[in-house]
């Protein structure tokens, strides 16, 4: 039986790592894969599909994912929550075996004003959750 991994992408080099890594390790262990996006834009969805196919043929081409988006709401809508509560959600509406995040240093000025979604997560959710430099 496999388990489900998700991976937290935002086309970044931290975040295009941890697909990477979670993409190897599903080759390995039969494990199925969500990449999970949060759209600023629509129109950047197929880019963004793109980009993670692209990936997944360079580091496991046997490897299929599910890719997930989600869009962002306008900052002035009164539904707007945090990309951080929106992949909390995310974990809680399906039984996910392990988070993967990319590990993204921030200076401390950074740190006292941008919210962590790793931080979120390791703080609010038990499940195993690997970071990847």
């Amino acid at each position: 039986m496999s388990d489900t991994v998700l991976v937290a992408y935002d086309g970044g080099v931290p975040s295009r790592n941890a697909l990477a890594f979670a993409a190897e390790r599903a080759g390995r262990t039969g494990d199925e894969l969500h990449v999970y996006h949060i759209l600023e834009d629509e129109k950047d969805a197929a880019a963004i599909r793109a980009d993670v196919e692209s990936l997944l043929a360079e580091t496991a081409p046997d490897v299929d994912a599910e890719i997930v988006f989600e869009e962002r709401d306008q900052p002035s809508d009164s539904t707007n929550v945090s990309l951080a509560k929106r992949l909390l959600d995310r974990i809680d509406r399906y039984n996910y075996a392990m988070v993967v995040l990319g590990n993204e240093e921030h200076s401390a000025l950074e740190e006292l004003t941008l919210p962590s979604l790793t931080k979120a997560v390791l703080e609010t959710r038990s499940i195993p959750v690997l970071l990847v430099p």
